[in-house]
């Protein structure tokens, strides 16, 4: 007889637990009250009265039934989720129970989402630029005006890097040493009075390469050919890495020769030649780069025993 009893209460309790919106589960937490508050492109979320571990939210246009809507997963009790587009909307917050049972809703609490500049999202760095995408669906987004970018060694401090506005989802101008990481900030600034959104990130990115800075030339190696018709003397040829530097001086000297002794010539490319050297004497080469500025940088040096 106990066994009966037992089985006629398990299935009346089963029989409550059906997950059926609009009745309140047995043994679910119920939610008691929320608040919401908008923050930029952020809703910040806090429920309370209840001891569940999560909760789902249902942030819909006024007047709609916010079953016919796909919730948002909270997995705190206090919890930030992405605000929808200008408008006015009504919240539901509700209890997560177990396999697909639920609470009830609780709610409407009306909200009015105002004009917000979004944040830009999806950064990618590559040889050297860094590109991110900006979701225009916004009210406020649509009218864009201009991005800000900031970056700096990993861990700086925001507002002690370098800061650059950009018109695009691009910026192309930032100088980053190979090997480096880098940390970015992004953040839109939007018209009709809207203003800047929050900043996102950091964001952080690797250099492969030098990009946009002046370093001295590297990786300078020296090739010795002999002439078909000469046995005293010999050309060389020097070539080197150029970190991104366009132009370049060089010159050659005799072995311990003061570096401007020697002829200073200009060019553009990465590799030069010097014909009739004479194999009794041992020469130094030099070469460095031409800053966009008109500065130079040090002298890389090579020494040869044609």
């Amino acid at each position: 007889m106990k066994k009966i009893v037992l089985l006629l209460s398990l299935t009346a309790l089963l029989s409550a637990c059906g997950g059926e919106d609009e009745a309140a589960v047995a043994g679910c937490p119920t939610v008691n009250d929320f608040s919401i508050m908008q923050e930029n492109d952020m809703l910040n979320v806090t429920v309370n009265g209840n001891h569940a571990l999560y909760h789902e939210i249902s942030v819909i246009p006024a007047g709609h039934d916010p079953n016919a809507y796909q919730p948002q997963v909270l997995d705190a009790p206090t919890q930030s989720v992405p605000a929808p587009q200008a408008g006015a909307y009504h919240v539901y917050v509700r209890a997560i129970c177990g396999s697909g049972d639920y609470s009830t809703w609780y709610g409407p609490k009306p909200i009015t989402i105002n004009q917000f500049c979004a944040k830009p999202g999806n950064p990618e760095f590559l040889l050297g630029s860094l590109y991110w995408e900006y979701n225009t669906g916004f009210s406020a987004g649509a009218n864009t005006s201009y991005f800000q970018v900031e970056y700096g060694l990993q861990g700086f401090e925001l507002g002690t890097g370098t800061r650059a506005t950009t018109p695009g989802m691009a910026y192309n101008d930032g100088s980053y040493y190979s090997g480096e990481i880098y940390d970015f900030y992004i953040r839109a600034y939007c018209a009709d009075g809207v203003g800047f959104g929050d900043w996102a990130g950091p964001f952080s990115f690797v250099s492969g390469s030098n990009f946009n800075v002046c370093v001295a030339p590297g990786g300078l190696n020296a090739t010795i050919h002999s002439y078909s018709n000469s046995t005293t003397y010999k050309y060389c040829v020097f070539n080197w890495t150029g970190y991104g530097v366009t132009t370049f001086e060089h010159t050659l000297v005799e072995r311990n020769q003061d570096v401007n002794s020697g002829t200073i010539t200009s060019t553009q490319s990465t590799a030069v030649q010097y014909n009739n050297l004479s194999i009794y004497t041992d020469y130094d080469f030099y070469v460095r780069g031409v800053c966009e500025d008109g500065s130079r940088t040090d002298w890389t040096m090579k020494m040869i025993n044609p």
